[in-house]
């Protein structure tokens, strides 16, 4: 999985729990030095109650920072933030609240893939209706956030088998909605779902290793970047799945959810804008977030927008696959506007191009899937 901050802290903070309660027991000796004297069970709960109540209180000095943040936007906003390592802190500001997820439901989508892969019940070889692999369909659903692939794979597995899957998994708030006859309509979720998804994929407990790293490798090569990646400083590593969803009367869901790797210690953010929203407020709220649990000023690092290089001269058609009417030559740096499964939208000097999106390389700001260890 990927390398993250030792984990001798929260070990340790459990271990001090068991000398604490266990009857007759002062001192775990695996976690002494040599030499060095037993710790009574008297000063050992006296260390737990201190880091307990510096947890709390920086824990509420989160919370309030991120409330005031909220306040002052025209928007609503859910926010869960998740220490994985050190005090395990933890904030949840409506995080039980459901809402339309836009593009961030698609993780969900592709978590349910794998499971029925890693069953044996299904292949990332077997071909969906669109002639594309499920393979294929889930590294631009998620990369992407190609929406014809999205409802590709949704299909597929069933909507009912999604939320009787989902319930099953513990996401009580992550659902799809459908008519009187079966059709999706639409879909659910929470910033605690989002959280909780993330934290058992980053701890391993949501998949095995081999389809664990196939997700996360996914969301560390996310296109899409303009959100709680750049409320980072530069060079932090993230894994992320972001959201939008424009409404005809101004509004919108705006969103993201991201493992970030800082350097004190990795943690998951989730993010649900609702109403006048913007991805600046959810950049904010991922730079508060980032200071407060490193504990150091952050200069946000804004990603440039061409997120893909053309390494060798790249064919250009009109239309999803059609005849090559041009060359993108070698050394090019291209923006990607949308995807129609493995087909890339480009912008080029005033007009639209489409290109395979396997022709493509992803710039090494963009890509962090070479942090996952063998």
């Amino acid at each position: 999985m990927v390398n993250g901050p030792s984990g001798k802290r929260r070990l340790l903070i459990a271990a001090v729990a068991v000398a604490v309660l266990g009857t007759g027991v002062a001192v775990i000796p695996s976690l002494l030095t040599p030499g060095e004297a037993p710790t009574s069970p008297v000063e050992l709960s006296t260390e737990v109650r201190a880091a307990a109540a510096a947890a709390a209180a920086s824990e509420e000095e989160l919370r309030e920072a991120l409330v005031a943040q909220i306040a002052a936007e025209p928007g609503s906003y859910s926010v869960t933030v998740r220490e994985l390592d050190g005090a395990q802190r933890q904030v949840s500001i409506d995080g039980e609240l459901e809402h339309d997820p836009a593009s961030m439901i698609k993780t969900f989508y592709a978590y349910a893939a794998l499971h029925r892969v890693q069953q044996g019940e299904l292949n990332l070889d077997v071909a969906l209706p669109s002639g594309v692999t499920l393979g294929d369909c889930l590294g631009v659903m998620i990369e992407t956030s190609d929406n014809n692939c999205m409802a590709d794979i949704r299909e597929f597995l069933g909507n009912e088998a999604l939320n009787t899957f989902f319930a099953e998994q513990g996401f009580p708030g992550t659902y799809t909605i459908s008519d009187e006859a079966g059709v999706y309509v639409n879909k659910r979720t929470t910033t605690d779902d989002l959280a909780e998804l993330l934290a058992r994929l980053e701890n391993g407990e949501l998949l095995d290793e081999e389809h664990g790293d196939i997700l996360l490798s996914h969301l560390l090569r996310q296109a899409w970047r303009s959100k709680i990646s750049s409320g980072l400083p530069e060079g932090v590593p993230s894994a992320t799945k972001s959201g939008y969803r424009p409404f005809d009367d101004g509004t919108a869901v705006e969103g993201d959810s991201a493992i970030v790797y800082a350097p004190d210690g990795t943690y998951v953010l989730a993010v649900i804008g609702t109403g006048v929203t913007s991805p600046e407020a959810v950049r904010a709220i991922s730079t508060t977030v980032y200071a407060h649990l490193s504990d150091t000023e952050v200069t946000p690092w804004i990603y440039p927008a061409q997120q893909y290089l053309a390494t060798t001269d790249v064919p250009y058609a009109r239309e999803p696959g059609g005849s090559a009417v041009g060359v993108i030559p070698a050394g090019t740096l291209v923006e990607l506007m949308y995807s129609d499964r493995v087909w890339f939208r480009l912008y080029d000097t005033n007009r639209y191009i489409w290109v395979l999106g396997s022709q493509l390389t992803l710039r090494p700001e963009y890509d962090y899937s070479t942090v996952i260890s063998g």
